[in-house]
């Protein structure tokens, strides 16, 4: 007769000598040693396979600290390399840009909006109500002047 078993070990993939015994007693109480098992036995990895959960959420960790690690070295250090190019910004030449190859609209196809006093382009009239707004809010800060550093103190003394 055979007894298949399965060891957990801790052991490297190697061969050893196995060697087991049977201690059994009569009915008189006497121990008896008898060898059931002498031989060699090799100890081997289980195998593994690519599906593994393990395996694959190892795999995805280490992409995603990696794919951290350069997006982290890229924002810090490779994107200051190469600065943007300015959009512009609230000068005329973006818009002027941006209208020069669209095609004309008829005014027949605009909508009215009610209420509106005009186009949404403002010159520098206010064109907002501030009647609401409170008053310390409406006035600009005073431009405050600092001393410059140039001159050295004297000691009087």
């Amino acid at each position: 007769e055979s007894i298949q078993y399965k060891f957990a070990t801790e052991l490297q993939p190697q061969e050893l000598k196995l060697n087991l015994a049977i201690v059994l007693t009569t009915n008189e109480g006497t121990p008896i040693t008898i060898q059931a098992f002498n031989e060699t036995v090799a100890i081997v990895e289980p195998d593994t396979s690519i599906f593994d959960p393990q395996i694959i959420f190892l795999y995805m960790f280490l992409a995603g600290i990696f794919g951290g690690t350069c997006y982290f070295i890229y924002s810090t250090w490779i994107s200051t390399l190469f600065p943007q190019k300015r959009r512009g910004g609230k000068d005329a030449s973006r818009a002027r840009k941006s209208t020069s190859g669209s095609k004309s609209v008829d005014p027949s196809d605009q909508v009215s909006v009610l209420g509106a006093d005009g186009p949404a382009v403002t010159s520098g009239a206010k064109a907002y109500d501030e009647s609401w707004i409170p008053a310390g809010h409406l006035q600009r800060p005073d431009a405050r002047r600092v001393k410059s550093g140039a001159r050295p103190k004297s000691r009087n003394g």
